[in-house]
């Protein structure tokens, strides 16, 4: 057999890139080596995403420009365009095999048959670390720690459901076991992550459950939580986030869109109101706390006065980022069926160009409010003479502060606000 080793490219959320650490995690303890570029792997996987038309698109390309780094090698794509465009992956002829899901079992079957089928190759001979257990070989500082994964929401826009599946959730003492191993490895902040995060069920367990035990039951420095629906700030979860401490002031909270005729048609379960709700109380309980959202342009019958009322919603709060996605019709959604109401290509790319100015003048109105504060900062990279990291309430931090090192957690005061970072001279 040739060399065991792989390479491993990871496209999309928070959650393809749990997937992808335990995928490395399982490989190694099979006997595989993880190394750092294509060129020197036996076999290369690709994690991919399928939110969006673009992110089916990127998957493909990024498939065929790692064959492109080294023929030789089985390029194998998993994940979520795994899942629902396995027939046409397979039929590239850069593409050795799909695998759907994130099931690290089957991937390293199929990785281990990628291995027998190798011909010749001289991928794989390069030398590479030894693979051992968890280790922070990325050297970062904050991991993704899944808790639940799969949907039942069924979204008009969204194939996720279809990719992963229905909702489950990961035991409680398995998230502390987790969560004590990576700070035993140095990690400084976990990121409680899931697909529907608000939907977490396990043996009574309820979301506030789970972080509360993390906070009780681990050392970890930090914790944060990241994309929550609207109806999972729950009394229960602000109570613990006005503990001082670990939990981190932040919220990234969907939006999707300001109209509540849009939201209707998106079979969103959270109403403008509900959003509006949810995001006040947040910033209201919790001293220093930022939220962020995402939205879509150009949903099947956006008016322009929804498009309008979405923009309205980004004056009317100082989100600390606001992610803009334009509508694509996905296959297998309800939306795609609403073609009689497709907005034309030009005017979702204006309405997603309006989006992207109101969400960084949001962004702006943010960190302008934080001009002069005190705030912690984690520390993870260095560029041009300065590092850069983020702060507690999740603004980007550059500091040219002597002493500094990589995975540090400094409290610095906010000098100044600048296009992207809040710099501290």
């Amino acid at each position: 057999m040739a060399n065991k080793t792989f390479y491993l490219y990871t496209l999309g959320c928070k959650v393809n890139w749990c997937d992808s650490e335990r995928i490395a995690h399982d490989a190694s303890v099979a006997g595989w080596t993880r190394v750092a570029v294509p060129r020197d792997a036996t076999v290369c996987l690709v994690n991919s995403c399928t939110v969006t038309a673009h992110a089916d698109a990127t998957c493909r390309k990024t498939a065929r420009a790692v064959w492109r780094a080294n023929p030789g090698a089985a390029v194998i794509v998993t994940g979520c365009s795994a899942a629902v465009e396995e027939d046409a992956l397979r039929s590239m002829p850069e593409i050795a095999d799909a695998v759907p899901g994130s099931d690290s079992a089957r991937i390293i079957a199929a990785m281990e048959q990628a291995a027998r089928n190798a011909i010749g190759s001289a991928a794989g001979t390069a030398p590479a670390a030894s693979p051992g257990k968890f280790t922070r070989a990325t050297a970062r500082t904050r991991v993704f720690v899944k808790i639940q994964d799969g949907c039942d929401q069924f979204c008009a826009y969204c194939r996720v459901p279809l990719a992963r599946g229905m909702p489950r959730s990961i035991p409680m003492d398995d998230v502390i076991a987790k969560v004590r191993e990576l700070d035993a490895a140095g990690v400084r902040e976990v990121v409680i992550t899931g697909i529907h995060l608000a939907g977490y069920r396990h043996a009574g367990h309820t979301l506030a459950d789970v972080v509360s035990a993390v906070m009780d039951r681990t050392a970890i420095p930090r914790i944060r939580i990241i994309s929550l629906d609207a109806r999972g700030v729950t009394d229960g979860l602000l109570a613990l986030f006005t503990h001082a401490g670990r939990l981190m002031p932040h919220l990234h909270i969907p939006l999707q869109s300001g109209s509540d005729a849009v939201l209707g048609r998106m079979n969103r379960r959270v109403s403008t109101g509900v959003f509006g709700d949810a995001a006040r109380r947040f910033l209201d309980a919790v001293a220093g706390a930022t939220v962020s959202t995402d939205v879509i342009a150009g949903f099947p019958g956006e008016t322009e006065d929804d498009a309008a009322q979405t923009l309205k919603v980004l004056s009317e709060m100082p989100f600390a980022k606001v992610h803009v996605f334009p509508f694509s019709p996905r296959p297998g959604t309800a939306a795609a069926k609403m073609a009689r109401q497709f907005v034309p290509a030009a005017e979702i790319a204006r309405r997603e160009h309006a989006l992207i100015e109101a969400g960084r003048a949001a962004a702006a109105r943010c960190r302008a409010l934080f001009a002069g504060a005190a705030l912690s900062v984690l520390f993870e990279s260095r560029h041009g003479g300065a590092w850069e990291g983020f702060s507690q309430n999740w603004l980007r931090v550059r500091s040219t502060q002597p002493g500094i090192a990589h995975n540090d957690i400094r409290d610095v005061s906010i000098d100044g606000i600048c296009n992207r970072f809040a710099p501290v001279e």
